[in-house]
């Protein structure tokens, strides 16, 4: 497994593997701006070659990367195998990220994404429930001024009322929607 660090430890490819990161991020924005898939394809070739590099040493940054352009191309491919991947990433970019660290809502609220999306294919009810625990947290995480409050509020809307279609339970919604105004 990976060890976690803030910073890489300093060596002749630290330049080599910043250059590398900053070229992926580059690939993966023209990507979303073009849908060149050729352009998402060479990022997350790099960013892995970069977790090759910096191996044991993998950052929390890094892991997110990789497992937004994952979760992109999913949407891109509909790849199970990518999405699957994107999850066990982000949930590890996640569990590397310092609870009071300012990226972790947004991190949180990547995973709870990725669940709701992986719940989408598999039906599975723990990806569902664990979207909306995942999602609850991103929300907590996440100041009252916070410009992606409300749409991490609305995910958790969007999962809650899922959830009630499946188990028609008013008492559990009617708690979440306690749950929810007191967030």
């Amino acid at each position: 497994m990976f060890i976690i660090s803030k910073e890489l430890p300093v060596n002749e490819n630290d330049i080599q593997i910043n250059d590398l990161n900053d070229e992926a991020v580059r690939l993966m924005k023209n990507y979303e701006q073009t849908g060149s898939l050729e352009n998402l394809n060479e990022a997350i070739r790099i960013t892995e070659q970069v977790v090759d590099m910096v191996g044991e040493y993998i950052t929390p940054n890094i892991l997110n990367n990789l497992g937004a352009m994952l979760g992109m191309r999913f949407e891109r491919t509909g790849s199970i195998e990518d999405l699957s991947c994107a999850v066990d990433i982000a949930n590890m970019a996640v569990d590397a990220t310092p609870q009071n660290h300012p990226d972790r809502a947004g991190r949180l609220n990547n995973l709870g994404n990725l669940l709701g999306r992986q719940f989408e294919r598999t039906d599975s009810i723990e990806d569902l429930n664990r979207a909306v625990d995942i999602t609850n947290m991103a929300i907590n995480a996440t100041s009252q001024d916070h410009p992606n409050r409300a749409n991490r509020l609305n995910n958790l809307g969007n999962r809650l009322g899922t959830r009630f279609k499946l188990s028609s339970d008013i008492n559990e919604v009617s708690a979440q929607v306690t749950d929810i105004k007191n967030l």
